[in-house]
């Protein structure tokens, strides 16, 4: 008989962590940008995401759209117990958390909606072939005609060096019993002094380094959950694609907003080379391109029924559409990270956009007419970059807002108490902002009715007080008068940077 967790990294929890590219928003944005039909995620829909972790993300979305209905599992039930005490905590009567597996939801797939989204996020390479079967089965049982699937996975040829590492990692920790976080620097020290004996596979592979080096920033628990599963594959694009076709999906888009521009993401010279090789075979161009950058990681957006939306309805849609900046104006920077690198926004496109949006939020319309040459192409391809860069985001004027202020008020009390979710909602963007420990204390003042950094501050003491805790310089706790001016001194430069932000994303 298996275990019950099937070969997957239980014994230490996934990290808690908020996925844009999941957010309703963010998918009909990037349908949009397609020119494809999503369904309608502005009032009363329904979303399911399998796999859903710690659920800070459903929680956040599911206070953002109070209208819609949210269903999250994972067969982890220590991740499901917190994610459902969070729900608990802000109020959120519209989500719903069960610990079950994937034959499970199957099982129990009679009482649940037809869902408008399917959300998936580090499941696939993750899980054994008999699970991926199920999963598509879930989909096919209870996805709507129209209905969208977001899917990200570990992609080839991306990993192809990385590949042999994770199989060396993963063998030397079944020969070190023991909780698989805590073997993390035991696996990295290993690869280290193999590295400076000369072993052959490092030097055939000097990327293997590079990635190994980007990796240890990330938490422990990370780590564990990446390489020391069970079962671990990477896909080529065309493999997620035959899959998704027995639920009878098409390939959409990119969630990944940035790979939906040639011209950022792409080597120079690709897209013509590709124009000449089957232009209208969408699946091979993705796996072209995944060759032309080496592709590691895939966010793909799959569509029950691909709709492309007519020249009328595509520009009607994009009429309605309202952008916002999300960071202020003079910390925007034209740098966007895609999969080859950097790409740079000319200022003379973007510097009228901007300031445009420094005023308030503004109409698609609005901004085409201050681009040069009032070029709707322009347009699209800065805006697109902007909100892929979390810098401008799509914004709606009337929203219900009650449930996110909740919400915010749990997560910034939970800072007080030393549990950091680094995450607030913001009602009118419909997504969450990463924000830092100090931002959480400061909007925890804010929504408390402290006007001023120095008032908050002192809300912000008196609360760390009261959990046992206290402002901390140099390693030495502070108290009354001399820990209120130290983080009045933190709070101030950032209650001047982001009042204005917080106001027009509705956060406060």
């Amino acid at each position: 008989m298996s275990a019950w967790n099937e070969g997957y990294t239980t014994d230490v929890q996934y990290t808690s962590f908020f996925h844009a590219e999941i957010a309703p928003s963010h998918i009909a944005f990037a349908a949009l940008m397609a020119g494809q039909r999503a369904p309608d995620l502005s009032g009363a829909f329904s979303y399911c995401e399998l796999g859903s972790g710690q659920g800070v993300t459903l929680n956040a979305i599911a206070a953002l759209h109070p209208q819609a209905r949210f269903w999250g599992f994972d067969f982890n039930p220590a991740q499901i117990a917190n994610a459902a005490r969070l729900a608990d905590r802000a109020g959120l009567g519209n989500v719903q958390f069960r610990d079950w597996s994937f034959a499970q939801a199957l099982d129990n797939e009679a009482q649940l909606p037809r869902f408008d989204v399917i959300a998936l996020h580090g499941i696939l390479s993750w899980v054994s072939e008999q699970n991926r079967e199920e999963i598509v089965r879930f989909i096919d049982r209870t996805l709507k005609p129209g209905g969208i699937v977001y899917a990200s996975y570990n992609t080839q040829p991306g990993w192809a060096q990385m590949a042999p590492f994770r199989q060396l990692a993963r063998e030397h920790y079944l020969r070190h019993p023991g909780r698989s976080d805590l073997h993390v620097p035991s696996i990295l020290a290993f690869a280290d002094a193999f590295t400076e004996i000369g072993a052959a596979y490092f030097k055939a592979n000097p990327v293997v380094e590079k990635r190994l080096e980007a990796m240890r920033k990330q938490p422990a628990a990370y780590l564990a959950h990446e390489f020391l599963n069970t079962h671990w594959e990477a896909f080529y694009v065309t493999d997620i694609a035959r899959q998704m076709a027995g639920a009878r999906l098409d390939y959409m888009t990119s969630a990944t907003l940035i790979e939906n521009v040639a011209v950022a993401s792409l080597p120079p010279g690709v897209t013509a080379m590709l124009a000449d090789h089957m232009p209208d075979d969408r699946l091979w161009q993705e796996l072209a391109k995944d060759f032309a950058c080496n592709k590691m990681f895939r966010r793909d957006l799959y569509v029950r029924g691909l709709n492309p939306l007519s020249a009328t309805d595509h520009a009607a849609m994009l009429g309605e559409l309202r952008l916002a900046l999300a960071v202020p104006r003079e910390a925007v920077k034209l740098a966007f990270q895609g999969p080859v690198g950097e790409a740079g926004g000319a200022a003379a496109v973007y510097d009228p956009i901007l300031d445009r949006l420094a005023k308030g939020a503004a109409s698609f319309g609005e901004l085409i007419a201050v681009t040069p040459g009032k070029d709707r192409a322009k347009t699209l391809q800065a805006v697109t970059l902007l909100v892929h860069s979390k810098q401008v985001l799509p914004v709606a004027d009337k929203v219900d807002g009650k449930a996110a202020r909740v919400l915010n008020i749990v997560l910034t009390a939970a800072q007080f108490a030393g549990e950091s979710y680094g995450v607030v909602v913001a009602p009118k963007a419909r997504t969450a902002l990463q924000v830092s420990g100090d931002e959480l204390m400061l909007l925890g003042g804010l929504l408390a009715g402290r006007k001023t950094a120095a008032e908050a501050a002192g809300h912000a003491v008196e609360r760390l007080a009261a959990n046992g805790r206290a402002p901390q310089q140099e390693g030495k706790a502070l108290k009354g008068e001399a820990a209120v001016a130290f983080l009045t001194g933190r709070f101030a430069p950032l209650m001047e940077a982001k009042l204005g932000v917080w106001k027009d994303l509705g956060i406060i």
